[in-house]
């Protein structure tokens, strides 16, 4: 029989192809998963588990277990504080209260079903549980990938000032070997994706627009919000995280990370020609403005930001350039360890491009975002061979001799580069 060339094939062909291929190995995905560590993807700011089509992770959740890791996508409050997040990634339930130190720390495995997930229209309809579900469904540690907000909830949640040390299975509902574990014991490993580890200073400024905002479309958001997802969101307070202030003077420096988990970061990079254009705002301004970062940054995230926690000042003036200083590494970053953290590289990919959302415009033509996540777990389990690192393209290879960045899509070269419109 002679071979096919898939390229002229039509385009729905080969897809029903590729689809029929699955079938087979996700049989076999599904034993081999049992035996791997389950990952939990968690979404940042604004984030869901999925709206129509769209998923916040879009088909990250499918793509792992199809090589065989157990993958969950819980959702948190769309719009809430580090502490009301954390909790609830963990508990799959709401604190009902913003003083955590007072909230319930027992742990109470749902059984009946919560007839707020009937109606459609409700977004936590698609909600799974939270991490403690998945760790007692698999009895093994819990591989956390978070992005954005999600990254500091995480941190929180892992911190011993934080939640780190709370023992929510010590009732007797539960077997004597889970009784005596924390909630850090239940964590593997914690993966940070574009996290705002030490804050972004355009959530700092005081203009009156952003007075406006505070004033009146703020309530207007919460309202929303709570009313879709039964949580009592607080759009303010969250976004007062984000800025450098607290981060630098308050989170980085009461929530320590936890001895006993590993933590990696992973920033991302844009350019003025590939920014979102809902992201080109503040990608301009943080990129240009004297005031602020003025560092390459994913349209949100300065990468400064996103390698690790400091303390003291915002790290200011950082370019991907700085960090691609290995000849025998071209258009990549070389691994970097600062105490507990281990900074695995830089994508080229904006804030809303690492995600994988299909309507984003423009569209990113580099980054491969579900080999970048499938990468990141196999890192995490120790299936990546010694050597291997992170390309910008999103893809993990031993490095080559040839760079990534194409020639077609620049680079942020300086302040040289000016804004574009």
């Amino acid at each position: 029989m002679t071979a096919v060339d898939l390229k002229y094939l039509p385009e729905h062909m080969v897809r029903a192809g590729l689809r029929t291929a699955t079938d087979i190995p996700k049989a076999v995905s599904r034993r081999i998963g049992r035996r791997n560590h389950p990952v939990v993807l968690m979404h940042g700011f604004l984030g869901f588990n999925r709206i129509g089509p769209i998923q916040y992770f879009q088909n990250v959740q499918e793509y792992l277990e199809l090589f065989g890791f157990p993958a969950y996508a819980p959702t948190a409050d769309p719009l809430n504080t580090f502490e009301y997040r954390g909790y609830e990634w963990f508990y799959g339930r709401p604190p009902k209260t913003h003083r955590i130190e007072v909230a319930d720390r027992t742990y109470v495995p749902r059984h009946v079903l919560d007839m707020r997930n009937v109606n459609p229209f409700l977004l936590r309809r698609f909600r799974p549980q939270g991490i403690a579900e998945v760790f007692l469904k698999h009895r093994r540690k819990v591989h956390l990938v978070a992005h954005s907000q999600a990254c500091t909830d995480a941190r929180y949640l892992l911190s011993p000032q934080g939640l780190g040390k709370w023992r929510p299975f010590d009732s007797p509902r539960f077997d004597a070997d889970l009784r005596d574990l924390t909630i850090a014991d239940t964590v593997a490993s914690l993966t940070t994706v574009a996290g705002p580890h030490n804050g972004v200073l355009i959530a700092d400024d005081t203009h009156a627009v952003n007075q406006l905002m505070l004033r009146y479309v703020i309530p207007m958001v919460n309202l929303f919000i709570s009313l879709v997802s039964h949580d009592e969101s607080d759009l303010w307070r969250a976004a007062r995280e984000f800025g450098s202030d607290y981060m630098l003077n308050e989170f980085n420096s009461t929530y320590a990370e936890h001895p006993d988990v590993p933590y990696r970061s992973i920033a991302g990079v844009t350019n003025p020609y590939q920014v979102n254009s809902i992201l080109r705002y503040f990608y301009n301004r943080t990129r240009f403005d004297p005031e602020l970062e003025r560092s390459d940054n994913d349209g949100f995230v300065p990468l400064g930001s996103a390698r690790w926690p400091v303390t003291g000042v915002p790290p200011r003036d950082v370019h991907v350039e700085s960090l691609l200083r290995s000849t025998e590494r071209p258009g990549m970053c070389p691994k970097e360890k600062v105490g507990r953290w281990t900074f695995m590289g830089v994508v080229y990919a904006d804030h809303i491009h690492q995600i994988g959302v299909p309507i984003s415009y423009p569209r990113n033509t580099v980054f491969k975002h579900l080999p970048f996540y499938l990468g990141i777990v196999r890192h995490a389990a120790g299936e990546h061979e010694e050597g291997v690192l992170l390309h910008p393209d999103g893809r993990w290879r031993i490095p080559g001799s040839v760079g990534v960045f194409p020639e077609s899509v620049p680079l942020p070269r300086g302040p040289a580069v000016q804004a574009v419109e």
